[in-house]
């Protein structure tokens, strides 16, 4: 409004003024030009320049103190956003310090299970290299009874020849070589069974190795928590009862206000008796009429400047979300406007004593009066800066309670977080749970196979022993019919008699049959044992 103001044309100078166009002079004479006439009417009024001066004077001043409050604004702007970048670098510095705490944790559980995951990955190793150990072993021996098999088909063929000198002998050496491999086999066997035994130990016992390193991560996150949720409960009641005191010292605050709000209502009240008293000495005070005329206008000035102030802070009141510094620094230039406007008061009230002391008879009541309204002032003073401390401890307890707000949201979200490693991590040991348990699978599996061939060389390498046997009985039994051997057997009893029964060395079919059965039965038996 008071730049509009500056940019107005004087007001004792008119405006030019343009002949009319018809009085131009035209000639028909191409050399010659059109020629157009402006009269200036300009008037001086000496009492409208001085106002004029007096305007621009005031409307100068109001602009450099329009100026003065801006450049203030700015700086307190400035301090302003000054606090807040450093408050926001010590947050993210907090930020990056737990950031950077929380990646050192996360690392060394890394480096621990891939530790424990290199440590498995050695022990299956080594397991491997001991079951190839294992298998190379046993093909030796099976590679051993195989040449073992072809030099006994070799002397076979040689003692063939010598047959009818030692078939006694060859006999011999024939039930020897098959007790042999008995003890042989059943020398396999136990070393097959000691070393499965062995196996499901180790499986058992790694198995119940994890399972303790489960319970024990398991125990130390319950651990953690049940912490967690303590701190949590504990700064959650340091809240609760920091604002139980926030509230009480609100609550004390409001009744203090009443009590200053009743005593502003008691000065009121003498005020207006004030006031009408004043009225009565109205009459008395004519012959103070102009000065008290002047006075009343300034006073007038002064509460359409105070006016303003009011609307200016409703204004910045509606902003107060928005602008809270420049309501702050405003509010306090108001203060200084309205601490500037009562000092001026204060000198027309002095000014107002000189001329009332002609007016003996109502000085001291006119004192009373004065004292009474700087009473009333000084009131006004202490509520405004009661109301100013009242707003700012509500901005300080505004600030810690979304402090403590922002500290909890940290909290909770460092929570989930927490809870989201926890699950991952509890989901990583189930998948290294099945894969171990995929890899003792097909380790038992792995076992099983070598078994069941090593099952089916022993059962082939019997049957081939047995026709071997059935073929050199029946080539003895066609090349001998006639021997003493063969009339010696046609003459013993029947194979099912009393006597054979009793002989150890004779086996019938059922008894045949029935340790062919037991053999298949305890061969399962020790699968299913290693199964499980």
């Amino acid at each position: 409004m008071f730049e509009t103001t500056a940019f107005q044309p004087p007001i004792g100078r008119s405006s030019p003024i343009e002949t009319d166009r018809n009085t131009f002079l035209k000639y028909h004479d191409p050399n010659t030009r059109e020629e157009r006439t402006v009269d200036y009417k300009i008037t001086y009024h000496r009492d409208i320049e001085e106002e004029e001066r007096r305007i621009r004077d005031q409307q100068d001043r109001r602009r450099k103190e329009e100026e003065d409050r801006r450049r203030r604004e700015e700086e307190s702007r400035r301090a302003w956003e000054l606090r807040e970048r450093e408050l926001l670098e010590r947050l993210r510095s907090d930020r990056e310090r737990k950031q950077k705490d929380l990646e050192h944790t996360i690392l060394e559980k890394e480096r621990l299970e891939k530790e424990r995951i290199e440590r498995g990955r050695l022990e299956r190793e080594r397991a491997e290299m001991q079951r190839r150990v294992e298998w190379e072993r046993m093909e030796n021996e099976r590679r051993g009874l195989e040449e073992e098999e072809l030099a006994r088909k070799r002397r076979l063929e040689k003692e063939r020849l010598e047959r009818e000198r030692a078939e006694e002998e060859k006999r011999e050496r024939l039930r020897l070589e098959r007790e042999r491999e008995n003890l042989e086999r059943m020398r396999l066997e136990e070393e097959r069974r000691e070393q499965e035994r062995l196996e499901n130990e180790r499986i058992e016992l790694e198995r119940e190795k994890q399972r303790l390193e489960d319970e024990a991560r398991e125990a130390r996150r319950r651990e953690e928590e049940r912490r967690e949720a303590d701190l949590l409960a504990d700064i959650q009641r340091q809240a609760e009862e920091r604002e139980r005191l926030r509230r009480a010292q609100e609550r004390e605050e409001k009744e203090r206000l009443e009590r200053i709000r009743r005593e502003q209502q008691r000065v009121e009240m003498e005020r207006a008796e004030a006031e009408r008293r004043e009225r009565e000495r109205i009459e008395d005070e004519r012959r103070e009429k102009e000065l008290l005329e002047a006075q009343l206008r300034k006073k007038e000035q002064r509460e359409r400047e105070r006016l303003e102030d009011l609307e200016r802070e409703n204004m910045l009141q509606e902003e107060e979300m928005r602008e809270r510094a420049r309501r702050d620094i405003e509010r306090r230039a108001a203060a200084e406007r309205e601490r500037l406007r009562r000092e001026e008061e204060e000198k027309e009230r002095l000014g107002m004593y000189e001329l009332e002391r002609a007016a003996a008879n109502r000085k001291l009541q006119r004192q009373a009066d004065l004292e009474k309204e700087r009473q009333r002032e000084e009131l006004d003073k202490k509520a405004t800066e009661i109301m100013e401390m009242e707003r700012r401890a509500n901005e300080r307890r505004e600030l810690e309670r979304l402090e403590e707000e922002r500290s909890l949201a940290e909290l909770r979200e460092k929570e989930r977080r927490n809870h989201e490693i926890r699950d991952r991590e509890r989901k990583e040991a189930e998948e290294r749970e099945a894969a171990r348990q995929r890899e003792d699978r097909r380790s038992r599996d792995k076992l099983d196979m070598i078994v069941r061939e090593r099952s089916a060389k022993e059962r082939f390498e019997q049957e081939k022993r047995r026709l071997l046997a059935e073929k050199e009985a029946l080539s003895n039994k066609y090349h001998h019919l006639t021997s003493s051997e063969t009339l010696q057997k046609l003459a013993k009893p029947a194979y099912f008699s009393r006597e054979n029964i009793s002989n150890p060395e004779i086996t019938t079919k059922i008894e045949r049959q029935a340790s062919f059965i037991a053999n298949l039965i305890s061969e399962h038996l020790c699968i299913l044992l290693y199964s499980r």
